[in-house]
């Protein structure tokens, strides 16, 4: 085997900078020279991008809980997103939201907790790949996606806590591109919308769907 020269340089990357993190570039450097070295690991820290203010655009429609779905179908049918991810805080939801939506000829899937690994795996990729252009989801069922090119996230309801939300929208505007996230919700939840907005330090537009098109309001 090859000796390695007697200087070389090696470069980690990670998320998050921890002790753990610390062990694990420690004993990969030591294996990778086969032999403990002595000088230290020198961390360079980026400052992180604030892509829910910077790069995603926050819209707000208002709808009863009655007409959602129906509002949603509208948004559809007015903005035609290339790669929208819908958010719904209830896993029994999306099997009929991707019913109404398909009953009125717009192609999606969901994924719930009932579907199969392989069914999944096989939805996840169409979606992925653009395939399929609308992908119905909930919290629990969207844990681990990353997936690229989401060019719009509608959340269908609000979550009481901002972690979700934020999670939520961050599913669009990712490897330095911009997005949209869109809430639709009621009376309730344009009120705990607009705390998210002051706390979060966003900008929130609202939108209406008139004659097809979306629009601010008094602009038509």
């Amino acid at each position: 085997m090859e000796r390695l020269p007697r200087s070389i340089q090696l470069i980690g990357n990670s998320a998050t900078v921890n002790k753990y993190t610390i062990e694990v570039m420690e004993k990969a450097r030591s294996k990778v020279l086969d032999a403990p070295c002595n000088s230290e690991i020198q961390f360079v820290s980026m400052p992180p991008e604030d892509v829910l203010r910077n790069r995603i655009t926050h819209w707000a429609i208002f709808a009863q809980q009655r007409d959602k779905i129906d509002t949603l179908r509208r948004f559809i049918n007015a903005e035609n997103p290339k790669k929208l991810i819908v958010f719904t805080s209830r896993n029994d939801q999306v099997e009929n939201i991707v019913s109404k939506l398909g009953y009125k000829n717009i192609d999606c899937s969901g994924l719930n907790a009932k579907i199969d690994k392989i069914e999944r795996k096989s939805t996840i990729d169409r979606f992925r790949s653009g395939k399929l252009p609308i992908l119905v989801t909930s919290d629990l069922t969207a844990r681990g996606l990353d997936i690229p090119n989401i060019t719009h996230v509608v959340q269908l309801d609000l979550p009481e806590k901002k972690d979700f939300f934020i999670h939520r929208a961050g599913r669009t505007a990712r490897a330095g591109k911009t997005g949209i996230n869109c809430v639709i919700g009621d009376e309730l939840e344009m009120r705990r919308y607009a705390n998210f907005e002051k706390n979060l330090k966003i900008i929130v537009y609202p939108k209406i769907i008139y004659k097809g098109a979306l629009l601010a309001p008094g602009t038509y």
